[in-house]
């Protein structure tokens, strides 16, 4: 739903609705990565704070690209029911951000702006905050190649090199990895799958793209 074709309701009123949309679905859905702060999480917290009077434009540009739906207000449902394993086929180059869910497909814009966490090589906690509890066959973290431009095309799975997968684990309400960032110079995206276990649990999958910006060594 884009803003310019809510002439029928009275924008306070449809920013109270979406505020309440969030509290609903924020307690039932599954999970996001809350450190470094997700792509879709930093829009989430925009517009949570500042309605339709975001100050972010990567997020702004994002917002008006969504096909429909509340698309920030829900970070933890970027995520497919039956992906089971089958990520490269179910989503298409250039809808990874998205998980190819045409309600967050601003989060697939080619943009140089998207608010990004200064990284380092080496050692760096990722953490999951789950708003459901899942068994979990693995996470698995990938990173952009060197040379990668982030407002050059929408990521696609040749850009990636997988740089950590941490095998199966228990239900949790925070999942907590340590990843090795490998060497990279400017600004890349860590792209992150979190995978039920479709054998004992269920199929879904949960999609994140995290914004990093390498800063220069000391």
């Amino acid at each position: 739903m884009k803003i310019n074709k809510m002439t029928s309701l009275p924008i306070s009123a449809f920013i109270a609705g979406a505020l309440s949309f969030f509290t609903m679905t924020d307690v039932s859905a599954h999970g996001y990565v809350s450190s470094p702060q997700s792509r879709i999480l930093v829009c989430h917290k925009d517009f949570k704070d500042n309605g339709w009077n975001a100050v972010l434009p990567a997020c702004v540009a994002a917002q008006a690209a969504n096909n429909g739906g509340y698309g920030f207000y829900s970070p933890q449902e970027v995520a497919l029911s039956e992906s089971k394993d089958d990520h490269q086929q179910l989503i298409p180059d250039g809808t990874l951000c998205s998980a190819n869910l045409g309600m967050f497909a601003g989060l697939n814009l080619a943009r140089n702006d998207w608010p990004a966490t200064a990284v380092a090589p080496g050692p760096r906690e990722f953490v999951w905050t789950n708003t459901a509890s899942h068994r979990t066959a693995y996470f698995r973290y990938y990173i952009t190649k060197q040379g990668f431009n982030p407002a050059g095309a929408p990521l696609k799975w040749s850009d990636l090199e997988l740089i950590h997968d941490s095998g199966p684990e228990p239900q949790q309400m925070t999942s907590t990895h340590l990843v090795s960032l490998p060497y990279r110079t400017g600004k890349h995206i860590v792209y992150a799958i979190w995978q039920r276990d479709w054998v004992t649990d269920a199929r879904e999958g949960n999609y994140q793209c995290i914004d990093v910006d390498y800063q220069p060594m000391p």
